[in-house]
């Protein structure tokens, strides 16, 4: 006995090509959870170059300011990775002397900026914050 298996196809089960174009993308964004991606530099990102630049201290004697956050990329794993394109300037404010503050330090009249990349850990449900690298 011979039984024939019908045949199914997209158009039988009403899956239609837009969302056949759907399911793609969406399984593609899927596949980039945990990736890179670029985001507009904003409040935030400017206070976390901040944060980055007050961590640089070896071999200095004065600490560098944030002039401006060029481009900002985000990565989410168990906390978020934040990857900063900055520039900085040397600051008026000495190591020596008191920590580094945003309003305090600003940048010296006549300062070179340089161009860093700066990449902070942060994890805001338990308060921890860490530079995990930053060059120039």
């Amino acid at each position: 006995m011979a039984f024939s298996r019908p045949i199914i196809t997209w158009s039988k089960m009403g899956i239609t090509r837009p969302a056949l174009a759907v399911l793609a993308l969406a399984s593609l964004c899927y596949a980039l959870t945990g990736g890179w991606r670029d985001v507009e530099p904003n409040d935030f990102h400017l206070e976390l170059a901040h944060f980055a630049v007050a961590s640089q201290t070896e071999g200095l004697d004065t600490y560098y300011t944030v002039t401006e956050v060029t481009k900002a990329s985000e990565q989410v794993v168990s906390g978020v990775n934040y990857r900063l394109e900055i520039t900085v300037v040397p600051s008026t404010c000495k190591i020596s002397g008191a920590k580094y503050n945003r309003a305090r330090c600003l940048p010296f009249p006549g300062g070179i900026p340089e161009h860093c990349v700066a990449k902070i850990y942060d994890i805001p449900w338990q308060k921890k914050r860490q530079v995990t690298s930053f060059s120039c």
